[in-house]
């Protein structure tokens, strides 16, 4: 038995934040080492492809899987997605706990992205008949919006993106 102890990898998360409480959380997903799998690109358009559709449609479905989730603004790019996700709860959680790296919590906004991701790779690899093959980097960006002024910044954002990508900091990767 092995007592080789491995790093503690940091969460992304804000500690101690309870990410099952409502709020407006700004999503940003990057495709498996960020190849263009969403968009063709040609001169200076761009059109979103077989496999774009499928992201789309499955954040638009969102929440038909999570009822207190509500989704807004969404954008698809070649190498990533963006998308605003409002989480609106009329309970609220007073029992809830942080537990770094512990179980899935139900109704949290990472186990609906997990819920997302997996859809979307379940799909995808079904279309293109591989097994298991990643569709998404393992690890999710998300942004808690504090603001009605920040959720229209981000909303813009995400309308202007697709027009933006030739600036955008992905767009070499």
């Amino acid at each position: 038995m092995s007592t080789t102890s491995f790093p503690q990898r940091k969460s992304p998360r804000l500690q101690g934040y309870d990410y099952r409480q409502n709020g407006a959380y700004f999503i940003t997903i990057c495709t498996h080492k960020r190849q263009h799998l969403f968009r063709e690109i040609s001169s200076d358009e761009m059109e979103l492809n077989t496999l774009g559709c499928i992201a789309q449609t499955c954040w638009e479905q969102i929440p038909a899987h999570f009822p207190k989730a509500e989704v807004d603004a969404f954008v698809v790019m070649p190498n990533h997605i963006h998308g605003v996700l409002l989480i609106i709860d009329e309970t609220k959680c007073a029992d809830y706990q942080y537990e770094q790296f512990s179980n899935p919590i139900a109704r949290s906004l990472s186990t609906m992205m997990r819920s997302y991701k997996s859809a979307v790779t379940k799909q995808i690899n079904q279309l293109l008949m591989t097994d298991n093959s990643p569709t998404w980097q393992g690890r999710f960006h998300d942004h808690i919006i504090r603001s009605e002024r920040g959720l229209n910044v981000l909303q813009q954002y995400v309308a202007n993106n697709p027009v933006r990508w030739q600036v955008d900091r992905f767009y070499n990767l």
